[in-house]
């Protein structure tokens, strides 16, 4: 069995699975992340990507083995999960509890500004993506969960979107699992890359990028692991 664990600072997350999610389309394997590490988890459609997210997040409770993780994990799906009925600036103030002031500096942020009146229904694709960024951060998760948030834009955009998000995580850090099966967005946005393959699936390999940088305290300490 292929571990990523890595012994350094305290993990925001250690997942020890023997088998989970629906007819245990999974099996066993060992995940954990430190805070700000992001981790790319990469493998063919259908694998189980997304059902391990949803172990990870505590959305699936369908598992055998252990699950250790923060309290404070927001989640970016596929689709941007916004909630129609309610403004662009209320989707922000509700959901990440945070007052307008606030909300309309987020909006500003991630290129909405003007936009926070605006329904979901009345924001393009893109857009819509740029908000669901925006709560996330806005949460101040530990632990950022993303399933394939690029995914249906067109190469441009999703470069765009790809920027935004270095930009947040730059000057918010927060540990943060990736899931793609695009393998130029894992490795521009990852440090580390996972592999799960099989069925049930398992960790199959792991890529560490060089020169990639992990904290190994509260206190700021980093090493490089190239």
């Amino acid at each position: 069995m292929v571990s990523s664990i890595i012994p350094a600072a305290e993990p925001v997350l250690r997942l020890d699975l023997e088998k989970g999610g629906p007819g245990h389309v999974l099996g066993p394997l060992a995940l954990s992340l430190i805070p700000g590490e992001t981790v790319a988890l990469t493998g063919p459609s259908g694998v189980g990507k997304t059902s391990l997210l949803r172990i990870v997040a505590g959305l699936d409770g369908r598992f055998a083995g252990r699950r250790m993780a923060t309290e404070r994990i927001a989640m970016v799906f596929q689709e941007p999960v916004l909630l129609p009925w309610r403004t662009a600036l209320q989707n922000l103030t509700i959901v990440a509890r945070i007052d307008e002031a606030e909300a309309r500096r987020w909006l500003e942020d991630v290129g909405l500004a003007g936009l926070g009146d605006r329904f979901p229904g009345m924001l393009s694709l893109g857009q819509q993506r740029r908000l669901s960024l925006a709560r996330a951060f806005a949460s101040t998760p530990d632990l950022l969960l993303m399933d394939e948030p690029f995914v249906s834009l067109d190469p441009a955009l999703a470069d765009e979107m790809m920027g935004l998000f270095e930009r947040l995580i730059a000057a918010r850090p927060c540990a943060t699992l990736l899931v793609t099966h695009v393998r130029a967005e894992a490795e521009r946005l990852a440090g580390r890359i996972l592999r799960l393959e099989g069925r049930p699936a398992r960790l199959a390999g792991e890529d560490q990028k060089a020169g990639a940088y992990f904290p190994l305290s509260a206190s700021g300490v980093t090493t490089s692991r190239s």
